[in-house]
């Protein structure tokens, strides 16, 4: 079908947009500390997601999982 090959990539979660930018949500629970681990892992995941030439929202959720891998890291269970 002709609409399914002009379909556009579904928009990225509001969460996930916002942590690609390097804002975590009002819930997260992560010190000083485990943030600037966090803005390490992503800066990471960017650069690998680039070098393999991922789409750039691809890209965007790449750096978003570093972000947002360790944001209950800090909370007392």
């Amino acid at each position: 079908m002709a609409a399914e090959t002009n379909k556009k990539p579904d928009p990225l979660y509001p969460i996930v947009r916002a942590a690609s930018r390097g804002k975590l949500p009002d819930w997260a629970v992560a010190g000083p500390g485990r943030r600037k681990h966090m803005k390490r892992v992503a800066k990471l995941l960017g650069a690998w997601a680039k070098e393999r030439d991922e789409h750039p929202r691809e890209r965007q959720r790449w750096i978003a999982a570093g972000y947002l891998h360790d944001v209950f890291r800090d909370e007392d269970v």
